[in-house]
């Protein structure tokens, strides 16, 4: 026989009920934790009482877990690539016309997060690249010498390019911002690889696309910052030809500068076609009248190229 816990109850049981939660004695009639006061009738509801019935083993796996999301969200923010596999976002920088583009693993795109790491790069690599095919052709032609001199040729032609290529890429962002429509730049990394064959061979490959991340929307946004790139690039090539027509430097700065012209009018006419990613894809989504006077002006510039070049 076991007397009640409960103050003031004198009841004796020979099967009391024990309380789970105070571990006492109880009668039938103060068994209940709201019967008889029980002092810890509240613990169970409490976040520390939750916590301390949570296994160790399950806390240091959501730690884990909590860790590698961490992690993976860090080199997310580095760097982003877009394959293949990846097609629903592919799909906001293609129209669905270009399906060939969207599922072609010959397209690796690949993304900084800062935007301008990825001017920097591309415009580094057409600087390069173009340099480099000034010093095969000037090893090609014999009349031409390595001399100190040699050095201004060199520069002209690597400065030039960063001038004109990287003045374009920023004539996109300038635009983009002052529209407030969302955009950047993604490398192409096939493209990259072409860009070599720039070195023996008078063309230039792509190694960047202007992207905006505005699916449908602002139509006409976009259009006006992919034209801001090539009105730049075209007053540019104007320069040039002025330039070199009426030579207003000297031989070896004019030497550097006499390639460009070629180079950056046949990237400006394909540029211009509206497909993939190009420059003309948006401004003939904008308004395609606009984007063939842009056209035919390019094309009159290119034949004025040769005619400039052929009487020099």
């Amino acid at each position: 026989m076991k007397n009640c816990s409960y103050v003031g109850c004198e009841a004796e049981e020979s099967l009391p009920f024990k309380c789970k939660l105070c571990s006492q004695n109880f009668c039938a009639k103060h068994r209940l934790p709201e019967q008889h006061d029980c002092p810890r009738i509240g613990v169970y509801q409490t976040d520390e009482y939750k916590k301390s019935k949570i296994s160790s083993k399950q806390v240091e796996r959501e730690r884990l877990i909590e860790k590698e999301k961490k992690k993976r969200s860090k080199r997310s923010q580095k760097v982003q690539f877009y394959d293949p596999s990846e097609q629903d976002r592919r799909e906001g920088y293609f129209q669905p016309k270009d399906r060939f583009l969207m599922r072609s693993s010959f397209f690796t795109l690949f993304e900084f997060r800062q935007n301008s790491l990825n001017i920097i790069v591309s415009t580094a690599i057409v600087a390069i690249l173009m340099s480099i095919n000034l010093i095969v052709n000037t090893a090609i032609n014999k009349s031409i010498s390595f001399s100190p001199d040699f050095l201004w040729t060199f520069l002209t032609t690597f400065f030039g390019v960063i001038f004109i290529y990287g003045g374009h890429e920023l004539a996109h962002v300038i635009t983009a911002n002052k529209l407030k429509v969302r955009h950047g730049h993604v490398l192409w990394i096939q493209g990259i690889l072409l860009g070599l064959l720039s070195i023996i061979l008078p063309f230039l490959v792509f190694p960047s696309y202007l992207i905006f991340k505005e699916n449908e929307s602002k139509t006409r946004e976009k259009g006006l910052a992919a034209l801001a790139g090539v009105i730049w690039m075209m007053v540019c090539q104007i320069f040039l030809l002025f330039a070199i027509g009426f030579k207003i430097f000297s031989s070896h700065i004019l030497y550097g500068l006499y390639n460009l012209p070629y180079l950056f009018m046949f990237y400006l006419i394909f540029n211009l076609i509206p497909f993939g990613l190009t420059d003309g894809r948006y401004i003939s989504n904008w308004n395609r009248r606009i984007l063939w006077i842009i056209l035919g002006i390019n094309i009159l510039l290119l034949i004025a190229v040769f005619v400039v070049t052929a009487l020099i």
